[in-house]
């Protein structure tokens, strides 16, 4: 009893015929029947499947039920609650099956009061705080118009999921940040799911079939069959899952029923129970349906025939009886070994770990201003504590407030520091409002008589934000990593892997935000993915506190301390006013590198180098200082700065790179302004060659120079302190790394996100079911980069070194590590070598130096290719080497 579309689908025909002929008479209600005849004039039966889809009379279908008295599959009046998202969740809980965190806004109610406040990373509802993203559904079930919110931090904007129209599933839409105001919802945290949705398909109490499929909420493009089905796998249950489907069948009274897991970190979440649904293409899943409801069937209806000796259900033999099953169109459909460097020696690709810098970014800003502006003065009292207290602005509204108190100011033109007001009116109007790469912050510094605040300094911090250059290349990377990385084998690559959940993928990143763009760029350059950047970020990449700590070592005291010890050796050394000697040269690189030698002698004596770049660093303020007086009086206008600057901004970050770089009053220059003073002229020389500044050349060449000599030795200045120091900074990546290689050699599942299930094998198309990958992807910043490559270069007493005679030589070329550089670790199986034998599982391990090229030509931009550091190294060999390297340097506490 249902809806013909249901009753007649092809998977209802699959079930009901597998049902004994013997023992079953299948009546099927005609559409006509159900929807004009009352439920007297309905076929009388025993048994009754009954479930509600779009036009189905339910209320008739009780009834009828009472009615007949009929045995039912699926109790009809509890599929009343299922209708209303928020009874559902409310069985959940009180049966004790997880649910994600969630408020429900009650608006059906002509009493109900809600106070909701929306903000740009959380929204407040009855006082309920929920972080963004979080996700806003309907309490109508039957209203698939679900919709995710993000934070600003990551972007903003929200997405669209819906019924499947064609090939999507759902839209992102970047500038639409309010929440639905107009009927009922539930609001409830967005949990990270790796971009996999499990539908869970119970019948009865101690069966549960699952199938994981590509999630709606990453990029919204279905994969479908040459049938025009979505594309789903079988997958195994965890034991939890198991008990949940128990809990759910039985609180719910519907012995076929279906629902949604979410699977986050170990745990796993019910987000929908959906009653009778349809697994749509399984042979097996069939003839397992079919046994078991003949069996309840009988028990409830006819015991006596169950007593009978030699009695059992006969189930008919359906093998080869469904279409045969047809492998995605845009998907290979075989699998195979992979042949790795054309030789005859089979081996299969079982782990890629890979650490990546960040792309090209905006140079990392902050301004400071003093003022006692009466209105500036009223703006902080209104929004702070207290009259010694600091204000952070964060919100888009207090942001575009403070904003327009400065464009009344500026229009005026009579206050103190006026230039930087102007800046930081440019800055606030020059692109979107508040976001992940600005802050704000007013700090109260002279008080009156009666405790008020006369003086307060305006902090405003912005830049480091990954550009549309850097997003482009990150996507790039990840294309040549998909195809270069990842063998393309007989059975396809890395696509058909992931396709099908033999691909254990997690990406991880710092929470800096060009490291997490940059990771979401790559990602989707890796899966082939649509849309914009934030869907992806926030449904792949990994950003949790411990992330953090393993790839950031920012907040770290004792670090600082080894490093500024560093820094302070080098601002002894090269600050002297003499051409470099042997000796020189030896104290700031005792080890003797080749390349640090050949930097330092280019360099010739430091201090008239360094009053060089002085020189050229304040002839670029006057020149940009010319140009903004020119703007001012309309005169000859040169192109815009790159993005969103204007020339007065660009001209504040050069002044105060001026006023850092040299102490007048000790007289000395401050060396840790040189990578700072690389990058910027970098940036300028590559995004804003025609904004009328003419030596930004000579400037590059000469940052360049010094930068080769000063960031290598930041991290250490001897080979010994370099790796020392590294085995420190990156203690808890290098223990990662040696998990993750260990786990793969192990073939353990214990964090695999979903595995296939095995018992579904002869229907799925896929040849070598056992086969299966684990990528990690580690995103990072120069610090991590510079850490990992010393470790690797510079081996620890008596241990043999990792890089071979060959890399050797390239590490003495290498100067920098620049933006997108990597160090990748591949883990191979040699099929033909006995388990015992060492030699069976292979490392490789390549390293690139990231983007190269000369700014001053943007077609000479690109990013190095990977070149092989060791591809010989056994698995425990390396994992070995590592260990040696954590022992002998011991994370700070």
């Amino acid at each position: 009893c249902a809806m013909e579309k249901k009753s007649r689908s092809r998977p209802m025909r699959e079930l009901l015929s597998r049902l004994p002929d013997n023992l079953f008479d299948t009546v099927i209600f005609p559409d006509d029947t159900i929807l004009n005849k009352p439920e007297e004039e309905w076929p009388v039966v025993e048994c009754l499947i009954a479930f509600e889809s779009s036009g189905f009379p339910l209320d008739k279908a009780l009834r009828y039920a009472d009615l007949r008295r009929p045995y039912l599959i699926n109790d009809i009046q509890q599929q009343f609650h299922l209708r209303d998202r928020r009874r559902v969740y409310e069985i959940l809980v009180a049966n004790n099956i997880p649910v994600p965190r969630h408020v429900v806004v009650d608006r059906d109610s002509p009493d109900a009061s809600h106070t909701i406040e929306e903000f740009d990373e959380y929204i407040v509802i009855n006082g309920h705080h929920i972080k963004k993203p979080f996700v806003e559904k309907p309490a109508d079930a039957d209203d698939h118009n679900i919709y995710i919110y993000y934070p600003k931090s990551a972007g903003g904007g929200s997405k669209r999921l819906f019924r499947k129209v064609q090939d999507r599933s759902s839209e992102f839409y970047p500038d639409e940040n309010s929440i639905r105001r107009e009927g009922s919802y539930i609001y409830e945290e967005f949990l990270n799911t790796q971009g996999t949705d499990v539908k869970v398909y119970t019948v009865g109490p101690n069966y549960g079939h699952a199938e994981a499929r590509k999630s709606p909420v990453v990029d919204g493009k279905v994969i479908r069959d040459a049938q025009g089905l979505e594309v789903h796998y079988p997958v195994m249950l965890y034991a939890q899952e198991k008990e949940v489907a128990q809990r759910i069948t039985k609180a719910f009274k519907q012995t076929v029923c279906g629902f949604d897991l979410l699977r986050v970190t170990g745990k796993s979440y019910v987000c929908d129970v959906n009653g009778w649904s349809f697994v749509k293409n399984s042979r097996k899943y069939y003839d397992d349906c079919s046994r078991i409801l003949s069996e309840k069937i009988l028990v409830a209806l006819r015991p006596q025939l169950l007593t009978l000796p030699g009695f059992q259900v006969q189930q008919k033999n359906y093998r080869g009886r469904m279409d045969q099953d047809v492998i995605p169109s845009n998907i290979s459909n075989t699998t195979g070994t992979t042949i790795v460097g054309g030789s005859d020696t089979k081996e299969e690709l079982l782990c890629v770990v890979s650490v990546i810098r960040h792309g090209d970014r905006t140079p990392k800003q902050k301004i400071k201003v003093e003022t006692s502006d009466m209105r500036l003065l009223e703006f902080y009292e209104m929004n702070s504590k207290s009259s010694t207290a600091d204000v952070k602005l964060k919100s888009r509204a207090l942001l575009i407030q403070f904003l327009e108190v400065v464009q009344i100011i500026v229009a005026e033109g009579k206050v103190e520091g006026l230039e930087r007001l102007i800046c930081i009116r440019d800055v606030l109007m020059g692109e979107e409002i508040s976001g992940i790469n600005r802050k704000l912050q007013l700090k109260p510094v002279a008080w009156n008589g009666e405790s008020r605040a006369t003086v307060i300094l305006v902090i405003l911090k912005w830049g480091g934000a990954l550009t549309p250059m850097g997003e482009q290349q990150a996507e790039d990377l990840g294309k040549r990593f998909r195809t270069q990385v990842y063998p393309e084998s007989s059975g396809g690559g890395i696509l058909r892997l992931h396709s099908t959940f033999r691909h254990d993928l997690k990406i991880k990143s710092s929470d800096e935000g060009r490291v997490m763009k940059t990771a979401a760029a790559f990602a989707k350059g890796l899966l082939e993915l649509d849309g914009g950047l934030t869907p992806v970020l926030v449904s792949l990449v990994t950003v949790q506190e411990k992330c953090t700590k393993m790839l950031d070592h920012c907040g770290d005291s004792e670090m600082k301390i080894e490093l500024d010890a560093c820094l302070s050796y080098l601002n002894e050394v090269l600050q002297s006013d003499t051409e470099f000697t042997s000796e020189i040269i030896h104290r700031l690189i005792p080890d003797n590198s080749e390349a640090l030698r050949s930097a330092l002698l280019k360099v010739g004596n430091p201090r008239q180098t360094l009053a060089r770049l002085h020189v050229l660093i304040k002839r670029v303020c006057e020149e940009l200082r010319e140009q903004c007086q020119r703007n001012t009086e309309g005169g000859k206008n040169y192109a815009k700065p790159y993005l969103a600057e204007t020339h007065s901004v660009m001209l504040e970050r050069w002044k105060k790179l001026d006023a850092d770089f040299f102490r007048d009053k000790e007289g000395l220059y401050y060396l840790s302004k040189v990578p700072e003073l690389h990058d910027m002229v970098y940036y300028d020389a590559l995004h804003n060659p025609n904004v009328g500044v003419t030596c930004l050349d000579e400037l590059y060449q000469l940052s360049k120079l010094f930068s080769d000599c000063v960031i290598p030795q930041e991290y250490g200045v001897s080979d010994s302190d370099k790796r020392k120091m590294g085995g420190r900074m990156c203690n808890a990546l290098l223990q990662k790394i040696q998990y993750d290689l260990s786990v793969a050699k192990s073939g353990s599942v214990a964090d695999v996100h979903c595995s296939l299930d095995l018992s579904h094998g002869e229907e799925m198309d896929i040849r070598t079911l056992e086969r299966s990958v684990r990528t990690r992807l580690y995103f990072s910043s120069e610090s991590h980069l510079y850490s990992l490559f010393h470790v690797l270069a510079f081996p620890p007493p008596g241990t043999p070194p990792i890089f071979s005679q060959e890399s050797s030589q390239l590490l003495h070329q290498t100067w920098n590590l620049s933006y997108l550089s990597q160090v990748t670790f591949r883990l191979f199986d040699v099929r033909a070598k006995s388990a015992e034998d060492p030699s069976k599982f292979r490392c490789e391990i390549s390293f690139s130096p990231g983007v190269v090229g000369e700014p001053s030509s943007k077609d000479s931009i690109e990013v190095a290719p990977s070149i092989a550091i060791n591809e010989t190294i056994t698995c425990d060999d390396l994992v070995q080497y590592l260990q040696q390297v954590v022992n002998r340097s011991p994370a700070p506490l």
